[in-house]
């Protein structure tokens, strides 16, 4: 069933749709309704610490999904700590075996 025919049948009981799909949860894994928040809570916090919240509105404009060119995504963490070991004064070589990371990625974002 998608989000959207969650959100219909919501609608129709008079029900909010979130505590409506805690209870569907709770229902499919036979577990109560404060185990399922309790989980839930836990890894929306973890998401939103490894800045998760962040990059979905990065994501979003409008309701909508910004559309992103073909390819790899850009990790913003990985170039971040090139530009740190750089400023460190460590080489790129140095910078690629510290981060576990090719040289030519290194290379690629050296200059940033």
């Amino acid at each position: 069933m998608t989000l959207d025919k969650l959100a219909e049948l919501a609608v129709a009981l008079e029900f909010d749709l979130a505590a409506f799909v805690v209870l569907c949860v709770s229902m499919q894994r036979g577990i109560s309704p404060g185990a399922v928040i309790e989980s839930t809570t836990t890894l929306i916090d973890g998401f939103s610490a490894a800045g998760g919240l962040e990059l979905m509105r990065k994501a979003l404009s409008d309701g909508e999904i910004v559309k992103r060119p073909r390819g790899k995504p850009r990790n913003d963490l990985v170039i971040a700590e090139i530009q740190r070991l750089k400023a460190e004064g460590k080489t790129q070589s140095e910078a690629g075996r510290v981060l576990g990371i090719p040289r030519s990625t290194v290379q690629k974002h050296w200059q940033s």
